[in-house]
């Protein structure tokens, strides 16, 4: 096998995979239970974990996401990690505005 693949799982452009990305969150934000959702968006930060119910994802995704400026860079408390809503807000935001288009 070619090293041109090495590391590879699909063959997107960073446009696609973030497109790709945008339909996943806007089908698992609509599963998320309303009181759930509205308590998580009450808060001044988020941590991994209310990231990871948010989005249905793993932790590990979580991270890929962060890796390709999906996610905002989190901030590091006590050797926790945490996220500003107000970005978070953002992105979920600009993925609906998107999806209306």
């Amino acid at each position: 096998m070619g090293k041109e693949n090495d590391g590879q799982i699909f063959n997107l452009k960073v446009s696609e995979l973030k497109e790709l990305i945008n339909l996943v969150l806007e089908d698992n934000l609509k599963k998320l239970p309303i009181k759930e959702t509205r308590e998580i968006l009450n808060k001044k930060l988020l941590t991994l974990k209310e990231i990871t119910q948010i989005f249905k994802i793993t932790k590990q995704t979580a991270y890929k996401w962060i890796k390709c400026d999906v996610l905002p860079k989190p901030m590091k408390v006590g050797g926790r990690v945490y996220f500003k809503k107000s970005q978070i807000d953002e992105i979920i935001n600009q993925n609906s505005l998107e999806n209306e288009k």
